[in-house]
């Protein structure tokens, strides 16, 4: 069996295998669902005119329904939110329903974009493939 691919970001992600190759080895369109930590910002205070701004973040916010996934399937999110989905993903693997049972949900990757492959120009256009 295949390993399925979950793009749990907004755009699609190119996939290079090595450094210096032309082409992607490939390309993951986004699964429709987008994977973000709710925030919340407060003004702090004002330097030079410019609103300095503390951030705090949330929730685990666009989660697809994690029971319905091929088990060892691959979920890439951005680095930001891949530690917050494993400890979600761990929390309710350990949480027993009424029947004493836990959830049913399968083993599950959780990984993000690797090393940015940038063009000549500076600009990102894939990378190098993902980490865990």
């Amino acid at each position: 069996m295949q390993t399925q691919f979950y793009n749990l970001t907004p755009h699609s992600i190119n996939i290079f295998a090595k450094k210096g190759d032309t082409f992607p080895s490939l390309t993951l369109p986004p699964s429709g669902n987008v994977v973000r930590l709710s925030s919340s910002r407060e003004e702090t205070e004002v330097i030079d005119c410019i609103p300095m701004f503390g951030v705090r973040f949330g929730d685990l916010e666009g989660l697809p329904d994690l029971a319905s996934l091929e088990p060892e399937s691959v979920l890439i999110v951005s680095a930001m939110a891949k530690p917050a989905l494993r400890e979600y993903i761990r929390e309710l693997r350990d949480v027993p329903d009424e029947e004493g049972e836990g959830p049913n949900i399968p083993v599950l990757r959780v990984c993000s974009p690797g090393e940015l492959i940038r063009d000549d120009k500076g600009q990102p256009i894939g990378c190098h493939g993902l980490d865990w």
